[in-house]
């Protein structure tokens, strides 16, 4: 029995030294063409092998940590010993100089802490000299081009490259919000960029994999993605003004709001914007027998305040008036709600949805991506309730800790 744990042991030793080795050989070569004439007698302590042997960098570092993870199953005093050392000696590595960029403070948004804004590049004019940003051509709803176009911007703000915009898209989002500021691409067509197609977790995993030159020449095309707000909710005032609309364009919405708080300022109006095919697929995956988040928002917000006015709006107009309506109406509440159809005998769009959203006090949502930027982008305090269901607008809530309430689904 004795002679088995001490083969078993003597394994472990051999295997732990053949692991060394490799590693020494792999280290050796790599750094050969600086040492090829150094004496044995020029190595020094074993801090010095050590430092010569861990050079500090990130491959290195993974290379000494399976080294330093065969060592932890064996416990003799010298084993002990050498991974002591080994650790010692990465821990003591040399930090890097941060690169010492002009960056200006900006007030956080949902945030911990200040973040680092770069400073905006300069016009461009002519070529890039340097690797930009290209936001696919999205054939998608307003609110997906919407989020394209706030990824794209934020990539670009914080890593100082100029972006661009597919011509098309581009001219269609322009004639929304003119305040536009990121290129169409026809600016620099003439310029035969070659592009790599990447989402937003391609793109980060390729700007930390230490290549910072490489990466900094790349052309990225991202293409359709999830709503990732973390990418660009650190500029928010930026976006606040690239996705405002013109004055005009606001006139009826804002008639709507006037003429419900004439008679009394102190009522809320909570506007509710139904994408049906949400709808749908939240009833499926509902834990209640019946699925009634949407009553369940109303009545929290008419125990909240004592004047409360419900704006509806739907993807589907028909489906809306004929039986959501009614559903929601027939509802128990603690007193009947004050529920108004908007845009009836009128022409209305998402932008029209878009714009009346930002502008009521309060919101009752599903997850689409166009009701996420209704509450993004409307300021005040407190803005929507929504259901707590998997999706990303519930995971930006999260994330961005924003004051949003959510309720179970």
């Amino acid at each position: 029995m004795a002679v088995k744990r001490k083969n078993k042991h003597n394994l472990k030793v051999i295997c732990a030294l053949v692991l060394m080795i490799i590693f020494v050989h792999k280290s050796t070569n790599k750094n050969l063409h600086n040492h090829r004439h150094r004496d044995e007698s020029d190595h020094g302590s074993w801090d010095d092998t050590v430092r010569e042997l861990f050079p500090y960098e990130h491959e290195e570092e993974q290379e000494a940590a399976l080294i330093i993870r065969a060592f932890n199953h064996m416990n003799d005093f010298e084993n002990n010993k050498i991974r002591n050392e080994v650790t010692k000696q990465i821990r003591l590595r040399p930090k890097k100089k941060p690169q010492e960029i002009d960056f200006k403070r900006l007030e956080n948004y949902g945030l911990e802490g200040d973040e680092l804004i770069p400073e905006p590049l300069p016009p461009l004019t002519g070529c890039p000299q340097s690797g930009v940003v290209l936001m696919d051509e999205d054939k998608g709803e307003l609110g997906s081009m919407m989020t394209q176009y706030a990824t794209v911007y934020g990539v670009a703000r914080m890593d100082s490259r100029y972006a661009f915009v597919p011509s098309k898209t581009c001219r269609l989002m322009r004639s929304l919000f003119p305040d536009l500021s990121l290129y169409p691409f026809h600016n620099v067509q003439k310029c035969n960029l070659t592009f790599r197609e990447t989402d937003i977790d391609r793109y980060e995993r390729t700007k930390k994999s230490g290549k910072k030159k490489y990466f900094e020449t790349i052309n990225f095309r991202f293409k359709r993605d999830a709503n990732r707000a973390q990418f660009y909710h650190k500029l928010r005032p930026e976006l606040l003004k690239e996705f405002s609309v013109r004055f005009g364009r606001k006139t009826r919405h804002s008639e709507y709001i006037e003429n419900i708080k004439k008679e009394n300022p102190n009522t809320k109006v909570v506007g509710i914007y139904l994408d049906m095919e949400d709808f749908e697929s939240l009833k499926k995956v509902s834990s209640k027998e019946k699925f009634d988040f949407v009553e369940r928002a109303i009545q929290y917000f008419m125990d909240k305040y004592t004047e409360t006015v419900f704006l509806t709006r739907c993807t589907s107009v028909l489906t809306c008036k004929v039986d959501l309506i009614p559903r929601i109406k027939n509802y128990e509440y603690s007193r009947q709600p004050s529920i108004v159809h908007v845009g009836d005998g009128e022409t209305w769009n998402y932008l029209d949805d878009l714009i009346l959203m930002t502008m009521v006090d309060h919101l009752i949502l599903l997850r689409s991506q166009i009701s996420w930027w209704m509450a993004y982008l409307n300021p005040n305090k407190e803005v929507a309730v929504i259901p707590a269901s998997y999706g990303s607008m519930y995971g930006n809530m999260k994330s961005l800790h924003l004051d949003w309430v959510a309720l179970e689904v």
